[in-house]
């Protein structure tokens, strides 16, 4: 997870440096396109032939659509926020997903649980400045990115148990590469050699960076490794510092502060639960 995180935030460089140049849904398309490249050979590599089966295509399917939405706002939010910004705005995505259990699997939602995940949104809201002369809602692009990776991250989970990692990142790539192929409705420039070389280093990236994601959450739980995702700010921080020469503003550190804390402790108050309950399970089978 830490190994995506560095990989992911170079592949955001990448975009951003593109994004001046090109627009973001050919971005986004040929980006993809690289990245389904990658994954055949991951596919031949891991099943040894060129084809693959997945438990479940309307969820495998779900996972692609929310997966080109959240790039689709990702990349714009690129475009127009400093890297550090847009990637602490993202880190909404636990809190996203911890709601959407509690909503939606009937997941148990204590007081001091309660409490940090509002002390999280109230990170957002910091980092935001709304009534401000700093905010803007192009804020809202990351934030929404948010959402997508959240309910994408409790697909993945699950569909790590029954399908390849090869297989959900070639499917990924394949539904994000169709649905950001729409865009070139609204007008595609030629790239020229340089942008395809960096379009196709931005594939790779990202395409190594989703792999790794998806073994993360095969090889160990999501509570155990999400939390490593975070040291993407320090990466984004430097890089955004020696390439664009961006340094994230206080409020945008204090909030980004108070969204990992509040984050690390859902992770570890999920991680206490289940260690918990696994003992009582022991103990059942012992008496």
């Amino acid at each position: 997870m830490v190994a995506a995180a560095l990989v992911v935030t170079l592949n955001d460089a990448t975009v951003k440096w593109l994004t001046t140049e090109l627009p973001v849904g050919e971005i986004v398309c040929l980006r993809a396109g690289v990245a389904f490249a990658l994954g055949l050979v991951l596919v031949r590599r891991e099943q040894g032939r060129l084809t693959f089966r997945v438990s479940s295509p309307r969820l495998q399917l779900l996972r692609g659509l929310l997966a080109a939405g959240g790039m689709l706002l990702f990349v714009l939010g690129l475009r127009h926020l400093p890297l550090a910004d847009a990637v602490a705005i993202l880190f909404a995505a636990p809190l996203f997903s911890f709601v959407l259990a509690v909503l939606l699997l009937g997941e148990g939602l204590s007081a001091r649980r309660a409490v940090a995940a509002l002390a999280g949104f109230a990170g957002i809201v910091v980092m935001s400045r709304p009534g401000t002369a700093h905010f803007t809602w192009l804020l809202l692009l990351p934030l929404g990115a948010a959402l997508c990776g959240g309910v994408r991250e409790v697909l993945t989970r699950h569909l790590s148990h029954h399908d390849a990692s090869s297989s959900t990142f070639l499917v990924g790539a394949a539904v994000v590469s169709l649905a950001s192929l729409s865009s070139v409705a609204f007008g595609w420039d030629l790239p020229s050699a340089r942008q395809l070389a960096l379009l196709a280093l931005a594939g790779v990236l990202v395409g190594f960076a989703e792999y790794f994601m998806i073994e993360a959450f095969r090889h160990a739980e999501v509570t155990l490794v999400a939390p490593f995702i975070y040291t993407s700010l320090v990466w984004a921080s430097l890089v955004g510092f020696l390439v664009f020469g961006t340094v994230p503003a206080p409020a945008v550190i204090a909030g980004a502060a108070l969204v990992i804390a509040s984050g690390l402790y859902l992770f570890h108050a999920e991680t206490a639960g289940g260690a918990k309950a696994r003992r009582l399970r022991r103990r059942g089978r012992r008496g």
